[in-house]
């Protein structure tokens, strides 16, 4: 199937997660001809996300057809069927390439299409978080996402390859005794306190419920984007502790992330980590990360970025098509 638009095929990319599904149409230079946005509980799974996106005005309007697929999803992907992780949708590659008409789908992990974009990514898009220039940002990357779970992926800047992992699911270490109060909180509700029970969206909202209880204050019933938006003007203080206390944490987290792939840069991507950046450049982040006794030096070399791009997981997923592509037609 052709693509009716000039300029070569179409793609039809995702970016799905627990909470959101984002859907685009690009071609194949990294043009947006359409784009679309649902929650995740707004259809009862992706295939009747895409139909109601192909079907839209954005879409049906300009008589354009994508020719491929890729979505990134936040699961372990490698499979022909995927569950997410987060959310009852599940993808089944050969079913959308059937109901689509598509000559091929791809089925990618969402932090490794993000991934995959911090290669291509221009250096503006690199704000620095602390640590030696952006000069250093190269070699072996550690990327890591936090969203409604904690996506971690190591890039190969070099050879410009990409290693998805399920480093969300380790275990979460205490660095003082607030975190060891913490996690004395959690484990009854939680047992196995993961990274991602606490370095996520939800995560954001334990925290701060967790310090509230801890010291005899009321919790109001507000979600992560409030208590975020609170605490950077400043609004409230259990609020600021919490976030403050969620970049300590986060700061850690990176950090037995960065010596566990033994990566010489730290990127951090994602919403969460793009709203937080004022925080996370105070200190507090970079100074927990660097707090490591023996692997205190390694880290202190380590440059660490957030990377501010739009659309970052959209064009990674299309970046992954391409390379797969490539593979197939040149192996």
């Amino acid at each position: 199937m052709e693509s009716r638009e000039r300029g070569g095929p179409l793609a039809l990319v995702g970016d799905v997660g627990g909470t959101n599904c984002r859907l685009a149409l690009l071609s194949f230079d990294g043009a947006v001809r359409a784009r679309w946005r649902c929650g995740a509980d707004d259809f009862p799974g992706p295939a009747e996300a895409i139909e109601a996106f192909l079907s839209s005005e954005a879409v049906a309007l300009g008589d354009q057809r994508a020719d491929y697929a890729a979505i990134a999803i936040a699961a372990p992907t490698g499979a022909e069927s995927v569950q997410l992780t987060n959310s009852p949708w599940r993808f089944d590659r050969a079913l959308i390439e059937a109901r689509f008409g598509l000559r091929k789908a791809l089925l990618v992990n969402d932090l490794a299409a993000q991934a995959r974009a911090v290669i291509d990514a221009p250096s503006t898009a690199f704000i620095a978080i602390g640590g030696p220039s952006l000069e250093a940002f190269c070699g072996a990357v550690a990327v890591v996402g936090p969203g409604t779970g904690l996506g971690v992926a190591r890039v190969d800047m070099v050879h410009r390859a990409v290693t998805p992992t399920e480093g969300g699911h380790v275990g979460f270490a205490p660095n003082d005794d607030v975190e060891m109060d913490l996690l004395r909180f959690w484990r009854p509700h939680l047992g196995r306190v993961t990274n991602e029970h606490v370095i996520s969206g939800p995560g954001l909202v334990r925290v701060y419920r967790a310090l509230a209880a801890l010291k005899d204050r009321r919790a109001e019933a507000i979600e992560g984007p409030e208590i975020m938006r609170r605490a950077l003007e400043r609004q409230d203080e259990a609020c600021v502790d919490a976030v403050e206390r969620f970049a300590k944490i986060f700061g850690a987290v990176c950090a037995d992330i960065v010596l566990a792939q033994g990566a010489s840069s730290l990127a951090l991507v994602g919403g969460i980590a793009e709203a937080m950046a004022p925080i996370l450049r105070q200190g507090g982040f970079r100074a927990r990360f660097e707090q490591r006794g023996p692997g205190g030096a390694y880290l202190a070399s380590t440059a660490s970025v957030l990377v501010a791009m739009a659309d970052l997981g959209l064009r990674g997923a299309l970046a992954c098509l391409q390379d797969a592509l490539a593979a197939e037609e040149h192996p």
